[in-house]
């Protein structure tokens, strides 16, 4: 089992004067997603975001390691423009992800 499979924990972080970091939650008929956005740099300044999309999975027949319930990396993206603020990045570029 690779340990990229599984996220522990999703860190929201916020700058001076831009959040560097944030998600949305997506659903798609019965399938359920997190979009992460985060960038590099802790200063107020437009940076390419990452996008990283988590889906939610649910085990069959309790299939050993994983739990009932995981959410696993699925796909992950670069927006087109830069952005200082994450959720500028997320309601600009949701086509990316929707």
């Amino acid at each position: 089992m690779k340990n990229i499979e599984f996220a522990p924990h999703l860190v929201l972080q916020t700058g001076a004067d831009c959040r560097l970091s944030g998600i949305r939650i997506v659903q798609r008929g019965d399938n359920l997603q997190v979009v992460y956005a985060e960038r590099p740099g802790m200063w107020a300044e437009s940076k390419i975001y990452t996008f990283t999309i988590y889906e939610l999975i649910k085990t069959v027949n309790g299939d050993v390691p994983y739990p009932d319930l995981y959410f696993k990396q699925v796909k992950k993206l670069n927006t087109k423009a830069s952005y200082c603020d994450a959720n500028n990045a997320l309601d600009k570029e949701s086509q990316l992800f929707l």
